[in-house]
């Protein structure tokens, strides 16, 4: 039999670390191996342990690295065994260096010990077939109880749980505890007291505990409760089995299997008959599926989503055209059903008074809350008949045949989802956000504003007719000069080297040269001279019908003046600087005129003209001629002398308006609350309609240089709204159109606000004039 083995049960020898060591290399270096055989340990020499000694108290007859050592017997055929663990405890050492942590002795012991087994070997070797046959058939009945007495003795009785009663646990519940971390408590009893946080212990504690406690191994913190758990000696070896891949003591490792077939005969086939020959078959289809995903993972290009998305079912009518829905009758409104002025015997709050009775009488029929007057009756046979029985029958006969009722399906979308999505306005940047500087010393309406093209300086003006022209940077007041009326408009000379300004009051067009105001300036007046002769070439024509001109004195801001018939409102040059166009609304024929101003010549483009007319601008590179009406914007070609375009916006009357720089978007303003951006090469309506909650606007300007897409409108409440006004060269693309600031620039006095908004030609700058007699200068921030 194979010696070097013990019973089950048995507990291993206390042989040194050093002794089994060398042991295991003389056994693994020499091909035979003396006969020998351990002596049995006493129980007595064993103690509790800690997880360590866990490993030897299990069955040794699971590990795997055992080296049986057989003993040449020739005389017998068979040879009694012994538990394979007495091997596992001699030969491993995962084993001995256990074996270290809980046995005790020293190494004469050990020796001792190593000799009695040797002995013990040899006669075992030498006792008959019977002897060992009933040695393992005692081993085979009272293995587990040796067992778990072996169990009993290496880990000692049960740990006594320790544990709070359970209404002192914790009840919040399986939540993070992280959501108590701001608290004094971790959660709450059974009760609904607060559980009081304890004092952590910091790494020093943690440290001496260490030392002192020989079971801190076994300590487990539990920070739902806050406490700290001691794990039993049952809850070692369920772990330590869990480690082996063992099942728990107790645990069937092989059930019972539920039969879960009927197994009846039936006389009749439940199917059609017998299965064919395909149906034992593997698929033909599904292997070269198989044969596709298999190459596909090899290449690496497989979609597992793609396969479990695919769905074999599928709807045949999925492409058919819904049917039109017919008119469905709705089902008619119940009548009210009777309440208690209704009833025979009411009570006696709902019986009317004598007043109220009389009240009710003298009251239209259509006025009156009911078309009865409660009344009480003791009994039901007492109740007189409806006197109006029949008439409320086919009133109600007509409501239900008059009225109209159709179905209306409800729309369900998020409001959310019907608003555009707009960029955010710190991607939009630069544009005016708040106030730079303020211009004061108007005593009256701040009318018109406008900035020199390179500018420098800023004329404005009032309507008291006070004109001014101020140093953009530093805000001081370079002229001033009143011309008795209002300032109804003012525009500067967009020509190079030219500092002259058109200024408009009543019906007179003044043009006032502004570096001959400013001192420390002096050379020749050539301004003059060019009038002088320009009136010269007039006086040699025929007289106009529709405006007179005149030159002042030498040495004087007013270089010439314009007298039309009517009051002008409107002034606007051309981009070359020559020509410019007045604009009179009191007029009928000459509501619109064009003027020459090297020439001092007036022409009338339209033979009839309406009293509605606002404002006329010129397009920035093209002959045409954009007139703006209370309703509609009409373009004009003055070559051709024909109509090209009608801009319809749905205003009401419509306010002001300009040209984008680049000559294809037109942007207007109306008092009904409209802001419209048109763009002429895609229609004669507008692209883009902004509306306004609370008031309407008075005017209007957009940025001159492409670089700063930008434009502006004018409020009467005295507030300005900056749009971000992106424009593509690709023709593909349209016109990017956000609103990105609402500024508070001027006070709101008899429902008037801001005139006049006008932007600085190169940085991102915006004046303002409004009803408040100041003129306030808003930059980027």
């Amino acid at each position: 039999m194979p010696v070097g083995t013990r019973r089950r049960g048995a507990t291993a020898p206390a042989t040194s670390p050093a002794k089994t060591r060398r042991g295991k290399r003389k056994a693994s270096g020499e091909d035979n191996i003396e006969d020998e055989a351990p002596a049995p340990l006493d129980l007595s020499q064993t103690k509790t342990v800690d997880s360590a000694s866990d490993s030897d108290s299990e069955e040794g007859s699971d590990g795997s690295d055992v080296e049986e050592l057989v003993t040449q017997n020739s005389g017998e055929s068979d040879g009694s065994s012994i538990d394979d663990s007495e091997e596992n405890n001699l030969s491993s050492d995962d084993s001995d260096s256990d074996s270290d942590d809980y046995l005790e002795g020293t190494d004469e012991e050990s020796d001792e010990s190593q000799a009695n087994g040797r002995d013990l070997s040899r006669k075992q070797s030498i006792s008959g077939n019977s002897e060992g046959k009933q040695e393992s058939d005692i081993d085979s009945q009272n293995g587990e109880q040796d067992e778990l007495q072996s169990e009993q003795v290496m880990f000692g009785p049960e740990d006594s749980s320790d544990e709070e009663p359970a209404e002192h646990k914790n009840r919040v519940g399986d939540i993070p505890m992280e959501w108590y971390k701001g608290f004094e408590h971790i959660g709450y009893d059974i009760d609904g007291h607060a559980i009081a946080k304890k004092d952590r212990k910091d790494a020093l504690d943690l440290h001496l505990q260490k030392s002192d406690d020989p079971n801190f191994w076994r300590t487990v913190y539990d920070e739902k409760n806050d406490e700290e758990l001691r794990i039993s000696k049952s809850e070692l070896r369920l772990i330590r089995r869990m480690q082996k891949g063992k099942l728990a003591p107790g645990a069937d490792p092989f059930p019972e299997f539920p039969d879960i077939f009927k197994h009846e005969f039936h006389e009749l086939p439940m199917n059609r008959g017998n299965l064919r020959k395909k149906a034992f078959i593997p698929s033909v289809w599904e292997n070269k599926r198989i044969v596709q995903m298999v190459k596909a993972i090899r290449n690496g290009n497989y979609d597992r989503k793609k396969d479990e998305e695919r769905d074999p079912n599928y709807d045949l009518w999925s492409e058919e055209a819904p049917k039109r829905m017919t008119s469905q009758q709705i089902k008619a409104p119940p009548m009210p059903l009777p309440g208690h002025a209704e009833s025979i015997n009411p009570p006696e709050e709902f019986l009317p008074s004598q007043e109220e009775a009389e009240r009710w009488k003298n009251l239209d029929p259509q006025d009156r809350e009911r078309d009865f007057l409660p009344c009480k009756y003791g009994q039901l046979r007492r109740v007189p008949a409806f006197e109006s029985l029949m008439r409320q029958r086919f009133e109600r006969c007509l409501d239900l045949y008059l009225c109209p009722r159709t179905i209306k399906k409800r729309i369900r979308e998020r409001p959310d989802a019907l608003l555009p999505e707009l960029p955010h306005p710190d991607q939009l940047r630069p544009f005016p956000c708040r106030l730079g500087r303020e211009y004061l010393g108007h005593t009256s309406a701040v009318l018109c504003v406008q900035c020199h093209r390179q500018g420098r300086l800023l004329a404005s003006g009032d309507r008291a007719g006070d004109l001014r022209v101020w140093d953009v940077m530093t805000g001081r007041c370079l002229f001033r000069r009143s011309f008795g009326s209002a300032v109804s408009s003012l525009a500067w000379n967009p020509a190079q080297g030219q500092q002259f300004l058109a200024v408009s009051t009543e019906n007179k067009i003044n043009f006032v040269q502004v570096s001959l105001c400013r001192k420390g300036i002096d050379g020749e007046d050539a301004l003059h001279e060019m009038a002088k002769q320009a009136l010269e070439a007039h006086s040699s024509r025929e007289p106009s019908k529709y405006s007179s001109w005149s030159v002042g004195k030498p040495h004087e801001p007013v270089v010439a003046t314009l007298t039309v018939k009517h009051a002008v409102k409107d002034v606007s040059w051309h981009s070359k600087g020559d020509y410019f166009v007045t604009t009179s609304p009191a007029s009928n024929k000459s509501a619109v005129l064009v003027h020459q101003f090297s020439k001092f010549s007036t022409q009338n483009p339209f033979s009839k003209n309406k009293s509605d007319t606002v404002c006329v601008r010129f397009h920035p590179t093209q002959p045409v001629l954009f007139v703006a009406a209370a309703r509609r914007i009409q373009a004009y070609h003055l070559l051709k002398q024909a109509l090209l375009k009608t801009l319809v916006g749905g205003f009401k009357f419509l306010s002001s308006f300009c040209v984008h720089p680049t000559g294809d978007h037109v942007i207007a303003t109306s008092f009904d609350r409209r802001v419209a951006w048109f763009d002429l090469d895609l229609s004669s309506k507008p692209y883009k309609t902004v509306r306004s909650d609370k008031h309407g606007f008075s005017s209007t300007a957009v940025h001159s240089s492409s670089n700063v897409p930008l434009f502006a409108a004018a409020g009467e409440d005295g507030s300005v709204t900056v749009f971000h006004a992106r424009v593509f060269n690709d023709l593909a693309e349209n016109a990017e159109i956000v609103p990105v600031k609402r500024l508070k620039a001027h006070e709101h006095l008899d429902n008037e606000g801001c005139f006049s908004v006008n932007f600085h030609p190169t940085r991102p700058w915006l004046f303002t004039a409004g009803v408040d007699g100041a003129v306030r200068l808003f930059i980027e921030s």
